[in-house]
């Protein structure tokens, strides 16, 4: 039997996931998988193979570890849609607390800084179902806002543009907490988040997210989008959040 080279599962019809890249956003300092049911931690093997079994989204038969795993731990983990990765190799994959994964951020104890990336290996892969599996995790670094904030801000136009997604997108929803302001929209087939800082005048970009049918990806690093008036988007994070804000919690182009 020759060794599995690439976790992956596929679709019902017959597209695989792709793991992310790095190739189209030069801004990011890693990228990884972005989707809260691509992994999810355990606390057990049993509750890592319910989750597979059942699904990860019932999150009352979800056995999640209280706190963020710790460089060096070993975790069981189950896997899902999305999830695509070199079975030799470390990937980088999107981490939310309990909190997050079960309310969003409709609950105070919901934080956006405490979004992370952890950078993992997994051993031990098995297929419970075509799309589903468990491994063991073992986290060899992570990501957390902060150290984003740390990294000294990219500064390209092009790059920028990624944010127009969301300056023209349908149905768009804003989360602000304090000089953290979180967007996810939807339109035409297209969905995505991003976390921005926004801050005496000063915007980046963290953290960049879309999702289809087929794959979740997360871009993180430290972009700046606006500065000192507009530099290269037509309204900054902060104006963005007040149009939605001010239009009943969805932005939509040329409303009132």
């Amino acid at each position: 039997m020759r060794p599995i080279t690439m976790i992956s599962f596929r679709c019902r019809c017959g597209a695989d996931s792709a793991p992310p890249s790095r190739a189209s956003h030069s801004w990011a300092h890693v990228a990884g998988l972005g989707d809260f049911i691509t992994l999810v931690w355990h606390a057990s093997e049993a509750g890592a193979r319910l989750a597979a079994r059942i699904g990860a989204s019932a999150g009352q038969n979800v056995d999640m570890p209280r706190s963020q795993p710790a460089v060096g731990a070993r975790h069981w983990v189950s896997l899902g849609d999305h999830f695509a990765a070199d079975a030799d190799a470390p990937f980088w994959v999107l981490y939310e607390t309990p909190e997050i994964f079960y309310m969003g951020f409709d609950e105070p104890e919901a934080r956006l800084s405490d979004l992370a990336l952890l950078q993992c290996r997994i051993e031990g892969f098995d297929r419970t179902r075509d799309a589903a599996g468990v491994a063991v995790a073992t986290v060899e670094a992570a990501l957390q806002v902060d150290d984003l904030l740390a990294l000294t801000p990219h500064r390209d136009p092009v790059a920028a543009g990624l944010w127009g997604a969301f300056q023209g997108a349908r149905n768009a929803q804003v989360i602000r907490q304090g000089a953290l302001l979180y967007f996810e929209a939807r339109d035409d087939g297209w969905g995505g988040w991003a976390l921005t800082r926004h801050a005496d005048g000063v915007a980046d970009l963290l953290m960049l997210a879309d999702y289809g049918n087929h794959d979740s990806h997360v871009w993180a690093g430290r972009l700046r989008i606006y500065e000192g008036g507009a530099w290269c988007v037509e309204r900054s994070p902060d104006e963005l959040a007040a149009a939605i804000e001010g239009n009943g919690g969805e932005d939509r182009p040329g409303g009132s």
